[in-house]
Protein backbone atom coordinates (compact mmCIF):
# COMPACT_ATOMS: atom_id res chain seq x y z
CA UNK A 1 0.00 0.00 0.00
CA UNK A 2 1.37 3.42 -0.94
CA UNK A 3 1.67 6.21 1.59
CA UNK A 4 2.90 9.78 1.68
CA UNK A 5 6.01 10.67 3.66
CA UNK A 6 6.86 14.32 4.29
CA UNK A 7 10.43 15.03 3.18
CA UNK A 8 10.65 18.81 3.32
CA UNK A 9 9.16 22.23 2.80
CA UNK A 10 9.14 24.86 0.06
CA UNK A 11 10.22 28.19 1.55
CA UNK A 12 10.28 31.71 0.15
CA UNK A 13 13.58 33.58 0.13
CA UNK A 14 13.63 36.60 2.46
CA UNK A 15 14.33 39.01 -0.40
CA UNK A 16 11.40 37.60 -2.41
CA UNK A 17 13.64 36.59 -5.30
CA UNK A 18 12.41 33.01 -5.42
CA UNK A 19 11.85 29.77 -3.56
CA UNK A 20 13.92 26.93 -2.25
CA UNK A 21 13.23 23.51 -0.82
CA UNK A 22 14.49 22.50 2.61
CA UNK A 23 14.78 18.71 2.78
CA UNK A 24 14.82 17.06 6.19
CA UNK A 25 13.93 18.50 9.57
CA UNK A 26 15.87 16.79 12.36
CA UNK A 27 14.88 19.51 14.85
CA UNK A 28 11.11 19.18 14.40
CA UNK A 29 9.33 18.68 17.72
CA UNK A 30 6.88 16.01 16.67
CA UNK A 31 8.05 14.46 13.41
CA UNK A 32 11.84 14.82 13.28
CA UNK A 33 13.34 13.29 10.15
CA UNK A 34 16.51 13.31 8.08
CA UNK A 35 16.71 13.19 4.28
CA UNK A 36 19.85 12.04 2.50
CA UNK A 37 20.15 13.02 -1.15
CA UNK A 38 22.46 10.77 -3.18
CA UNK A 39 23.41 11.73 -6.74
CA UNK A 40 24.85 9.01 -9.00
CA UNK A 41 26.32 9.20 -12.47
CA UNK A 42 25.30 7.01 -15.42
CA UNK A 43 27.55 4.20 -14.16
CA UNK A 44 25.91 4.19 -10.74
CA UNK A 45 28.90 5.78 -9.02
CA UNK A 46 28.04 8.21 -6.21
CA UNK A 47 29.12 11.72 -7.21
CA UNK A 48 27.51 13.60 -4.30
CA UNK A 49 25.85 12.80 -1.00
CA UNK A 50 24.15 15.52 1.05
CA UNK A 51 22.14 15.31 4.27
CA UNK A 52 19.18 17.68 4.84
CA UNK A 53 20.11 19.94 1.91
CA UNK A 54 18.65 23.23 0.77
CA UNK A 55 17.57 22.76 -2.84
CA UNK A 56 17.62 25.94 -4.93
CA UNK A 57 14.93 26.38 -7.58
CA UNK A 58 15.88 28.68 -10.45
CA UNK A 59 14.95 29.41 -14.02
CA UNK A 60 18.11 28.48 -15.95
CA UNK A 61 17.52 31.41 -18.32
CA UNK A 62 18.20 33.82 -15.45
CA UNK A 63 21.84 32.69 -15.16
CA UNK A 64 23.93 35.83 -15.75
CA UNK A 65 26.87 33.70 -16.96
CA UNK A 66 24.96 32.49 -20.04
CA UNK A 67 24.90 34.34 -23.33
CA UNK A 68 21.59 35.06 -25.05
CA UNK A 69 22.46 32.34 -27.57
CA UNK A 70 22.97 29.77 -24.79
CA UNK A 71 19.73 30.83 -23.09
CA UNK A 72 17.85 30.41 -26.38
CA UNK A 73 19.02 26.78 -26.60
CA UNK A 74 17.33 25.84 -23.29
CA UNK A 75 14.13 23.95 -24.16
CA UNK A 76 10.90 25.71 -23.20
CA UNK A 77 9.64 22.65 -21.32
CA UNK A 78 12.41 23.15 -18.74
CA UNK A 79 10.82 25.53 -16.25
CA UNK A 80 13.28 25.34 -13.37
CA UNK A 81 16.56 23.70 -12.40
CA UNK A 82 17.22 22.24 -8.98
CA UNK A 83 20.67 22.62 -7.44
CA UNK A 84 22.22 21.80 -4.07
CA UNK A 85 25.46 22.97 -2.51
CA UNK A 86 27.88 20.07 -2.06
CA UNK A 87 30.92 20.55 0.15
CA UNK A 88 33.60 18.33 -1.33
CA UNK A 89 35.71 16.55 1.24
CA UNK A 90 39.38 17.39 0.91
Amino acid sequence: MARFVRVGKVLKKKDGSGNFIKLGDPDAKKYAFTVELVVKDAKGEVVAKVENPFVNIKDPRENPNLTDEQKAKIPEFILKELTVVVNDEE
